[in-house]
């Protein structure tokens, strides 16, 4: 689920993102990000589910044809909690896969963020 991976510019990522259980992310052109209600279970342990003074970039795989949204949740902690999204397109556009492994398929309702109108 979720769709190819996908190559996008910075200013596709610039929005408010969501998930079926109400997870958001407000992504700002000045690479500032705020999220909300993520599921525990798609972090590194220890990481909040809410950030108010998150950060993002992304960054384009040099061998595979893909893109990946990364986010710091805590860029001022000691230790800072990063979660990695691979940018994919379907038939409905752009999603974020929140999933620790790659291989691995976002469930619809838990993992997939999609930008919203």
């Amino acid at each position: 689920m979720g769709g190819d991976a996908a190559l996008v510019e910075q200013a596709d990522m610039v929005g408010d993102w969501g998930s079926g259980s109400g997870a958001r992310l407000h992504v700002a052109a000045d690479h500032s990000a705020t999220v909300s209600g993520l599921d525990p279970a798609t972090l590194p342990s220890g990481c909040p589910t809410v950030a108010t003074d998150a950060a993002w970039k992304l960054e384009r795989s040099k061998t595979a044809r893909k893109d990946t949204f990364s986010l710091q949740l805590s860029p001022q902690a000691s230790t800072s909690c990063y979660v990695d999204a691979t940018v994919k397109r379907d038939d409905d556009g752009l999603n974020l896969c929140l999933v620790t492994d790659p291989d691995q398929s976002c469930v619809e309702e838990k993992e997939l963020l999609r930008k919203l109108p």
